[in-house]
C-alpha cells in the first residue's frame, strides 16, 4: 500500500498535468460565444424527443 503523503504527492502530480492539459484547449471550444451558439448543439442531440406539434409544423412547412 502506498503511503498517504506519497499518494498525495502524485495526485497533485497528475492534477497539475491534467490542469495544465486543459490550459492548452482554446476556451471557443468549451465556451459558447451567444445564444445562438447555444441552440445550435443540434448536430450533438440527435435522440431529443421533439414534440409532435413541432414536428406537424416542420411536415407542414417541408410540403409548401
Amino acid at each position: 500500500m502506498i503511503p498517504s503523503t506519497r499518494l498525495q504527492e502524485s495526485l497533485e502530480r497528475h492534477n497539475a498535468t491534467f490542469e495544465t492539459l486543459l490550459g492548452l484547449i482554446p476556451s471557443k471550444y468549451y465556451i459558447p460565444r451567444d445564444e445562438e451558439n447555444v441552440t445550435s448543439g443540434s448536430k450533438y442531440r440527435k435522440h431529443v424527443k421533439v414534440s409532435k406539434e413541432v414536428t406537424k409544423n416542420a411536415k407542414r412547412a417541408k410540403v409548401r
